[in-house]
């Protein structure tokens, strides 16, 4: 049997915690936005514009748990198609990260210039800031994940294991 680096084990607990994580992510959401709340200092968001958004982020956001918790447990069991998945999660959490930063930004901005007390000249550039931060952050945990699960070690530790052939006795 092969020696497991200790990052499958590390990435397999990861995959599960963010998962969790995800899944309290969009239970809260969808309380919120079913929730009858008071906008603060009159903030008026551009709701009815992100509508499909919306529903889009929650029923991807349970994908990306689903994918992400059976990708952990997988990892924990040295399970080749974990590492697969995993990568394929990788992958697909770059690509979400850049399109809804792209998407998110007019939102902000939005929010940011009905502020009172925000100085006009003020909202691009914090809008810009807060989304590249928010960009950096989403993109951490899949550019490691990815990282380490295409490792030559970490590939070799998933790869079958070819049965041991026992020598060819010694000719006479």
């Amino acid at each position: 049997m092969r020696p497991r680096p200790i990052s499958i084990t590390v990435f397999g607990i990861l995959n599960i915690g963010f998962a969790l994580f995800s899944f309290l992510e969009v239970f809260i959401t969808q309380l919120m936005s079913h929730a009858k709340l008071p906008t603060p200092h009159g903030i008026v968001l551009p709701a009815e514009a992100h509508t499909a958004w919306a529903s889009f982020v929650t029923v991807f956001g349970l994908i990306q748990a689903l994918m992400l918790l059976a990708a952990g447990i997988g990892l924990l069991l040295t399970q080749p198609w974990a590492r697969v998945l995993s990568v394929v999660y990788a992958f697909i959490a770059m690509f979400y990260a850049l399109v809804s930063s792209v998407i998110n930004l007019p939102t902000l901005r939005a929010t940011l210039s009905s502020m009172p007390g925000m100085p006009p000249g003020a909202v691009p550039l914090v809008a810009l800031a807060a989304t590249v931060l928010g960009l950096i952050l989403g993109l951490i945990y899949p550019v490691l994940l990815l990282f380490y699960m295409t490792r030559t070690k970490v590939v070799e530790a998933f790869a079958p294991e070819l049965p041991l052939i026992p020598p060819p006795p010694p000719a006479a």
